[in-house]
C-alpha cells in the first residue's frame, strides 16, 4: 500500500495518509480532515509531521504547525476529532492528554455519540 507522507504533501492527498490511515476524500482532501467549513481554501494534517500542517484561509492569515492542528480539531468538533483519532488507533488516554480543555462531560457525551453510531451500524 502506498502511503501519503510529509514529503509528498502538496496538491491534494492521493494515497492513504501515513498519519491517520484514511484515504482522501473524493475531492482529494485529507481523509482525517474531510471538507472543512467556512472560508478555508486549503488544509493539511501534516501526514505524520505536525510541523507541516496548515490551514489557508481566504480572508485571514494562514495557520501553520501545531497551531494548525489545534485549529483543525476545534473546527471539526470533539466527536469528529475523537472518532478520527480512534480510527487511526490512538488510545483514549492519549486523545485526552492532547486536549486538556475538554471537560469530562464533553468527553462522555462524545463517547456516547460515537458508541451510538457504532452500534447502529453507521460507522
Amino acid at each position: 500500500m502506498k502511503l501519503w507522507t510529509p514529503d509528498l504533501a502538496s496538491g491534494g492527498q492521493k494515497y492513504t495518509c501515513a498519519k491517520c490511515g484514511l484515504k482522501p476524500t473524493p475531492e482529494e482532501h485529507d481523509g482525517c480532515l474531510g471538507t472543512l467549513p467556512g472560508s478555508i481554501m486549503n488544509a493539511c494534517c501534516g501526514h505524520g509531521d505536525d510541523r507541516l500542517a496548515y490551514i489557508q484561509y481566504e480572508d485571514s492569515p494562514d495557520v501553520r504547525g501545531v497551531d494548525a492542528i489545534k485549529e483543525q480539531e476545534r473546527i471539526m468538533g470533539i466527536e469528529q476529532y475523537m472518532f478520527r483519532a480512534w480510527r487511526r488507533g490512538t488510545k483514549l488516554k492519549d486523545i485526552l492528554a492532547h486536549n486538556r480543555t475538554w471537560t469530562p462531560k464533553m468527553v462522555s457525551d462524545a463517547m456516547y455519540k460515537i458508541t451510538e453510531e457504532f452500534w447502529s451500524g453507521n460507522i
